[in-house]
């Protein structure tokens, strides 16, 4: 879970915090409306906010972190139909356009790409943390102060 809201706290930011306002001081009107120039800031943000999240995700891990890295983008994907169908929307009413359909499959391989690169990067920060603090305590050092 905590992956999960790392994830998605990092894509808020980066759309809504970040691009979002550099969008509408300095793109003009007519080129922020087309679809490429929101769809790869859409994609940089889901591939950023992965990268972070399946880190988290495979730091916080007991074992198998490139398994709980990925479970971050899966879920993240069953989360917004799940939503939709709550709320009593159709779940995939989107997905009925092709370009869509298109971006969709791209932001979700995306997606697994980083939070599998993520998850191997926490895994390693997580053994190097370890061996820090079995070095500290063979030195005398306990880490408390």
């Amino acid at each position: 879970m905590f992956g999960l809201a790392i994830a998605l706290i990092v894509e808020l930011l980066l759309v809504f915090g970040i691009a979002a306002p550099i969008f509408t001081a300095f793109v003009p009107e007519g080129l922020a409306r087309t679809s490429a120039l929101a769809e790869g800031v859409v994609v940089f943000a889901a591939a950023f906010g992965m990268y972070w999240g399946g880190m988290a995700a495979g730091y916080k891990a007991g074992g198998r972190p490139r398994m709980h890295g990925i479970a971050v983008a899966v879920l993240l994907f069953v989360v917004s139909p799940a939503l939709n169908l709550a709320a009593a929307h159709d779940p995939f009413a989107q997905l009925r356009d092709s370009g869509f359909l298109l971006l969709c499959g791209v932001l979700f391989v995306v997606s697994l790409a980083a939070s599998f690169i993520g998850a191997g990067r926490g895994w390693q920060l997580q053994i190097y943390n370890r061996r820090v603090r079995r070095a500290e305590r063979r030195a005398g050092k306990t880490g408390k102060r």
